[in-house]
C-alpha cells in the first residue's frame, strides 16, 4: 500500500544527503584553491630567495625569508589544531 508520509521522509532524507555532498565538494573545492594559492606564493617566494642568494643581495635574502616566514604564520594560523578524542576512564 503507498504510504505518502513515508516516500515524504525518504524524499527529504535524500535531499539532506544532496545537500550534505554539495556542501562537501564545495569545501574541498575551496580546499584546493587555497592550497593551490599557497603552493604558488612559496614557490615564487622560494624563487626570489634562491635568485638573492645567487646575487648574494642580503636585502632581498632577508625580504624573501621574512615573507616565507610570514606565509608559515598564515599557515599556522589558519589550521585549526584537531581536539584531541576524550580517554575513557
Amino acid at each position: 500500500m503507498f504510504n505518502k508520509r513515508k516516500l515524504d521522509r525518504i524524499i527529504l532524507l535524500l535531499e539532506i544527503l544532496i545537500n550534505k555532498d554539495k556542501l562537501l565538494m564545495t569545501a574541498i573545492d575551496d580546499l584546493n584553491a587555497a592550497v593551490t594559492a599557497l603552493t604558488a606564493s612559496v614557490a615564487s617566494e622560494i624563487a626570489a630567495l634562491q635568485a638573492a642568494l645567487a646575487n648574494n643581495d642580503s636585502a632581498a635574502i632577508e625580504t624573501a625569508v621574512t615573507n616565507l616566514n610570514s606565509l608559515n604564520s598564515q599557515l599556522v594560523a589558519s589550521v585549526t589544531p584537531a581536539t584531541p578524542a576524550p580517554v575513557a576512564a
